[in-house]
């Protein structure tokens, strides 16, 4: 029998205190301001402070080499995401 990483009644999918089904989560989105500030202190930092302003600031290593990437490419970071979300026109 698989074990169950949620408390008892509270099982994925499960409805809320409230009886409401649970909100859908919506993904972050960062200004290009943040983005050059962030890749900056990332670049200016040792290595021991790299990991510290990751976790400080919830992001991942995925997330600058993104950044750096859209830098190199002549744009600069933006807000706007490259993917599209299903049932959008173009």
């Amino acid at each position: 029998m698989p074990v169950s990483h949620y408390p008892p009644g509270r099982e994925r999918g499960s409805l809320t205190d409230t009886g409401d089904p649970p909100t859908k989560a919506s993904r972050r989105q960062f200004s290009a301001e943040f983005k050059n500030r962030i890749v900056n202190e990332y670049d200016a930092a040792d290595r021991g402070a790299r990991g510290a302003l990751l976790r400080h600031e919830g992001l991942y290593k995925s997330h600058i080499y993104e950044w750096r990437k859209q830098r190199r490419q002549g744009s600069e970071p933006t807000v706007s995401s490259s993917r599209r979300r299903s049932g959008e026109q173009i």
